[in-house]
């Protein structure tokens, strides 16, 4: 998984930025097997892959509500609204 991310960021990634790729997507697989209700990752790769990528290009900005640059909006609390509503809209919650 996160080699197929560090081909997707391309020149937006660092190498320096090992550690921190690594926390981001303990991170966002800790939530988003919370919200799928999960014991493992599998069948969720796609939408992990694509909050780590979006939080990964937000990163310094997490204390902004909203973003603007060269015409591309984001706000940052949006990624993970995102993830939840992905997870959930593509049956992948499990309810028991």
């Amino acid at each position: 998984m996160k080699e197929e991310i560090i081909a997707d960021l391309g020149n937006e990634y660092r190498v320096s930025d090992t550690n921190l790729l690594d926390k981001i997507i303990k991170r966002v697989e800790s939530d988003a097997l919370s919200i799928s209700n999960r014991k493992t990752s599998d069948g969720l790769e796609s939408e992990i892959i694509e909050a780590v990528k979006s939080l990964y290009l937000l990163r310094g900005t997490e204390d902004v509500e909203s973003l603007s640059e060269s015409g591309r909006g984001a706000k940052y609390r949006d990624v993970m609204k995102k993830l939840r509503q992905d997870i959930v809209s593509n049956s992948k919650r499990r309810i028991f």
